[in-house]
């Protein structure tokens, strides 16, 4: 059986989007940080690539490799539906929800961030190892203008964060 995410990519000023596959379910961030398959690249299937602030030059490709390394932001548009046996344990850890903005060299991120209640958030960016850092309820800024963009769930390059501070506080889950 293969898993199909369709996924966009921000890398700089382009904005990159397709399928992404996996024979066996896994949640994105979790593939993104455990390299699980991955070395480099990321291959996309039915790919788009343009210019994030022309969409019109957008060019379709029926495979396109992309940087992992480069990539400072992956958004999930769609996501198949687990397998029934696929263990939820990290939705069953007590986190902390904490509205953050961070800011990329390209990108300013307003977004929840969910931590340990024991950590700050600097304890928490400092002490994770994960590449990739998942959000919800993201809102995208290109720093260069244009409109915001609005995705439930990202992944965000940690190599890519030049800086972050608390937006607000939510309640804790």
């Amino acid at each position: 059986m293969v898993f199909s995410f369709r996924i966009e990519v921000y890398i700089g000023a382009l904005l990159i989007s397709g399928s992404y596959d996996l024979e066996h379910y896994r949640r994105l961030s979790v593939v993104l940080n455990s390299g699980l398959g991955l070395q480099h690249y990321v291959t996309l299937r039915s790919a788009i690539i343009a210019p994030i602030h022309r969409p019109q030059q957008a060019e379709r490709v029926s495979h396109l490799l992309v940087s992992r390394s480069q990539m400072q932001v992956v958004a999930t548009l769609t996501e198949p539906a687990p397998p029934p046996d696929y263990p939820r344990e990290e939705m069953l850890t007590r986190r902390d929800v904490n509205r953050v903005m961070f800011f990329t060299p390209n990108f300013g991120i307003q977004a929840n961030y969910h931590k340990r209640p024991d950590l700050s958030l600097e304890e928490s960016l400092d002490g994770t190892t994960d590449d990739f850092i998942a959000l919800s309820d993201a809102h995208i800024y290109p720093l260069e203008g244009g409109q915001p963009i609005v995705r439930d769930f990202v992944c965000l390059g940690r190599a890519h964060i030049l800086a972050a501070y608390l937006a607000a506080h939510h309640e804790s889950i």
